[in-house]
């Protein structure tokens, strides 16, 4: 992989080496009962089955020459479908599906269905890189990482730390930041996160060891030299009065980006844009709270993130 393919294809080529996704590997161990993509696309909370369904739409014959009739049949017979197939034939399987679901992720239809998805992280990513002064692409792919690892809400201790170094060169920036992302981190990942985060700071693993050899100019064309300008990832939709929200998922002790789909559960309570634009004027800016089975916190910037 080099310069010459789309930075997109190539950003999400490195997140997919960190989150262990790469060549189509799926997850069939957790309560998810299937999990897919780059991103780890989860057909139990309903984005792993919106995945599916996408990929058919834009090649049925395609889909159907992997995964199958009975399959594609319940992907046509929509997400509580998929759900029960995949609780019933796919969770707990071990690699029974895997190279079925390695030939799904060669076709474009998978590489598109997989970028969409990915769009309101890549989005974030940039929002995060204009904040913090990051213009090349090593700059957006670390800025990219850190909101698929932790999310893109500004941290006070970011905060801090970039006021100490605006202005100084972009790697050195990068370094700082991404100690003070991982001082910011559940302490029980902190080392985790340094490393992966300082790895792609410096465009290698050479001195953070993580994860294994990586070199991201070397395997993906992603330089300090050039910019990143040509990235025009689809922007998602900006409802008036409704934040940005981040679900925290204990299963892999993620945070993921909720894609505003409103028939989406989470800890019992129906996701809609209403219920959201109720809680913005409950919960204050920096506040937190409890309602039922949800522990809701806001960022600085106005957004939530919901644990359960």
């Amino acid at each position: 992989m080099n310069a010459a393919t789309p930075l997109t294809v190539r950003l999400l080529a490195m997140i997919a080496l960190f989150e262990g996704s790469a060549g189509g590997k799926i997850n069939v161990w957790d309560e998810q009962y299937l999990s897919l993509g780059t991103l780890h696309y989860a057909v139990g909370q309903g984005s792993g089955a919106r995945f599916l369904m996408r990929v058919y739409e834009l090649d049925p014959a395609g889909t159907l020459a992997c995964l199958g009739t009975p399959f594609v049949q319940a992907i046509k017979g929509g997400a509580p479908a998929i759900k029960a197939f995949c609780r019933d034939n796919i969770w707990k399987t071990g690699t029974k599906w895997q190279q079925a679901f390695t030939a799904l992720s060669r076709l474009p239809a998978y590489q598109q269905a997989d970028a969409e998805l990915a769009a309101p992280y890549l989005a974030s990513g940039q929002a995060l890189a204009h904040r913090y002064g990051l213009h090349s692409e090593r700059g957006l792919a670390w800025a990219f990482d850190r909101c698929v690892q932790q999310g893109g809400s500004p941290r006070p201790k970011v905060e801090k730390a970039y006021a100490q170094v605006k202005g100084k060169p972009e790697q050195a920036v990068m370094e700082a930041l991404a100690l003070a992302y991982a001082e910011s981190a559940n302490p029980r990942y902190l080392q985790t996160v340094k490393q992966r985060s300082l790895t792609v700071a410096r465009g290698s693993s050479a001195t953070s060891g993580y994860p294994g050899n990586v070199n991201l100019e070397a395997q993906f064309g992603l330089r300090l030299s050039a910019p990143w300008c040509d990235c025009a990832p689809p922007q998602p939709e900006i409802v008036p009065g409704v934040p940005r929200v981040f679900l925290y998922v204990p299963d892999s002790q993620r945070t993921i980006l909720w894609d505003g789909d409103e028939t989406d559960v989470y800890g019992g309570q129906r996701l809609t844009k209403a219920w959201l634009s109720q809680m913005a004027l409950v919960v204050p800016v920096g506040g937190q709270t409890t309602v039922g089975a949800l522990r809701i916190k806001r960022y600085g910037d106005g957004a939530f993130q919901l644990k359960k």
